[in-house]
């Protein structure tokens, strides 16, 4: 989809022999606001640290399915693309505006 910035398919996380979360697929649109809401334990948090790979940090956790970031697998994009792009400066000029 060309208007998205992330999309999750089939996505899943398990540790050790738990799945915490199986079959997600979502879309976020670029220019939108997107929230993910939920009751207290149904993997708001955990689908969060997954999608931005927090979790690859941890050894039990699995990360399943994929993510896309702007078209192309998030292990395709550079490092420069993941932290020094014009919509990420956008949104922390915007942020740093509605703040001040």
């Amino acid at each position: 989809m060309k208007d998205s910035i992330i999309t999750l398919h089939d996505f899943g996380v398990a540790y050790e022999k738990k799945t915490l979360l199986e079959g997600v697929n979502t879309t976020i649109r670029r220019g939108r606001i997107t929230a993910i809401i939920g009751p207290s334990g149904c993997g708001k948090s955990t689908r969060l640290k997954a999608m931005n790979r927090m979790l690859e940090l941890q050894g039990d956790a699995k990360i399943r399915g994929s993510i896309h970031l702007n078209g192309r697998l998030w292990e395709q994009n550079t490092t420069e693309e993941l932290f020094n792009n014009p919509q990420r400066q956008e949104t922390k000029d915007y942020l740093q505006g509605a703040y001040a």
